[in-house]
């Protein structure tokens, strides 16, 4: 059906091309052409499922029993001029700790939007005397700066809070 549809498509746009801008392809190289455009873009779903790649989705895992597991993440709300952020606190089984969310006005960055999450969740595991925890986060640039010795050159106020915390910062545990 997928195919149908695609080469009705280009039918109708290689009969535009004649029309209005007069220009002729021809037929076995615009069927080689056809045939290739439509593997490019349609190649995943027109594969037999038995040869598309299985991605196995990673599941939590808690952290040691002594361990808290702090996640947090943050999203951009363009047409409220700011963003949102999260932080969710959970124990060894993951039982729900504590949570908190807030919306900062104005226009930040991703990485400084993510940078500010992780501090907003160290900040909530200090008001609840929670000492060892593990960190997972989603922004993979924010985790990297936060594990290297060196800060990177950024205006980010957040960051040295963040790795002042001496928070041990773990890759993602699932895949977002």
């Amino acid at each position: 059906m997928i195919n149908f549809i695609g080469f009705s498509w280009l039918l109708w746009q290689r009969k535009n091309k004649f029309l209005f801008q007069h220009k002729v392809q021809e037929d076995r190289a615009w069927v080689k052409w056809a045939q290739e455009l439509l593997v490019e873009h349609f190649g995943e779903v027109l594969r037999p499922r038995s040869e598309q790649v299985v991605r196995i989705k990673k599941v939590w895992q808690p952290p040691p029993t002594d361990y808290v597991t702090i996640n947090t993440d943050a999203s951009i709300i363009q047409d409220k001029l700011g963003c949102g952020l999260g932080a969710v606190i959970r124990g060894h089984e993951g039982d729900l700790i504590v949570v908190e969310s807030l919306f900062l006005p104005g226009i930040l960055s991703v990485q400084l939007a993510e940078a500010t999450a992780i501090r907003m969740g160290i900040l909530l595991a200090q008001r609840w005397s929670l000492k060892k925890v593990f960190v997972v986060a989603d922004c993979l640039g924010v985790i990297t700066a936060l594990q290297s010795s060196s800060l990177p050159n950024f205006d980010w106020d957040v960051l040295p809070d963040c790795a002042a915390a001496k928070l041990l910062a773990v890759t993602p545990l699932v895949d977002v």
